[in-house]
């Protein structure tokens, strides 16, 4: 799967109402804990993706 996929996969796998534990985002995108921790930065970033990760929830999501 290319990056510019990857990306995509991954912003459509995200939602406001709905927290994704990064094991499960490393699953589904089937890439290293590297790789996805490059893309989110990549997607917070470059892309102005409003992505947070709440501790107490225990995922990441939309704001």
């Amino acid at each position: 799967m290319s990056r510019t996929d990857r990306l995509h996969r991954l912003a459509a796998l995200l939602s406001p109402h709905r927290v994704i534990p990064f094991d499960r985002l490393q699953s589904e995108l089937a890439v290293s804990r590297a790789t996805l921790t490059r893309d989110i930065t990549y997607l917070r970033d470059v892309l102005c993706m409003p992505l947070e990760f709440d501790r107490d929830r225990g995922g990441y999501f939309l704001d």
